[in-house]
């Protein structure tokens, strides 16, 4: 069986040897994808007339976080960066979609600007420590987000895809020190020179990945 979950429609296949396939198209329930899922499940098992444990494969795709990200539905989420790259998203790249508007509006970071925290440090280009990372710093950081709504952070260094050891080392301590928080690292999601690249890639798996997290959970309780 394969479904795929889209934001209006939830489509399931169902296909066995020497038998046609079994298509049925039923509405998506966003607030809690797998709730259609298993509604769909369940009719077509019913309509074909066989038992779940006749399900050899399974087969998922979905837009959850596609739709997330565009609809800005994600959670709370945090960015830790080295100390002097806090507006990193809002730079970019520079680009402009239209060269010269110069009062074009850009799309807003997932990460807003006051949920962007600084943290003593820095590894060089080729991976060497030029500043350890200081943990008062680091202590600070962890005070803000015990007290905020912040479900997931996203940590990207400069230069962390050449060593990975800073942005390890503060996993390590959020943690210890804040067990429900998901942090996601840049030397895990994209570990690539260019910074803006790497930070946003990681900052939209933060975003996203509480959302992704709580659906796979209550798809494989119901499954």
């Amino acid at each position: 069986m394969a479904f795929d979950i889209g934001g209006t429609f939830t489509d399931f296949v169902l296909a066995g040897v020497g038998e046609p396939p079994r298509f049925l198209k039923i509405a998506s329930t966003p607030v809690d994808p797998s709730v259609a899922v298993m509604a769909g499940f369940d009719q077509l098992l019913t309509d074909a007339g066989i038992s779940p444990s006749s399900i050899s494969t399974l087969l998922h795709a979905t837009t959850v976080a596609t739709n997330a990200i565009i609809e800005r539905k994600g959670r709370p989420t945090a960015l830790v960066t080295t100390t002097g790259f806090r507006d990193v998203l809002l730079i970019g790249r520079q680009k402009r979609y239209e060269t010269y508007d110069l009062y074009m509006d850009k799309p807003a970071p997932l990460v807003a600007r006051r949920n962007v925290l600084e943290v003593m440090e820095r590894v060089g280009p080729t991976g060497e420590i030029e500043e350890e990372l200081e943990q008062e710093s680091l202590n600070a950081i962890i005070e803000i987000l015990s007290e905020s709504e912040i479900q997931s952070v996203a940590v990207s260094l400069i230069h962390a895809y050449a060593n990975t050891t800073h942005e390890q080392l503060i996993k390590k301590t959020l943690q210890a020190r804040l067990p429900d928080l998901l942090v996601s690292l840049s030397s895990d999601i994209s570990p690539k020179f260019r910074e803006y690249e790497r930070t946003s890639t990681t900052v939209a798996n933060a975003y996203v990945r509480p959302i992704v997290a709580d659906y796979i959970s209550r798809l494989q309780s119901t499954l």
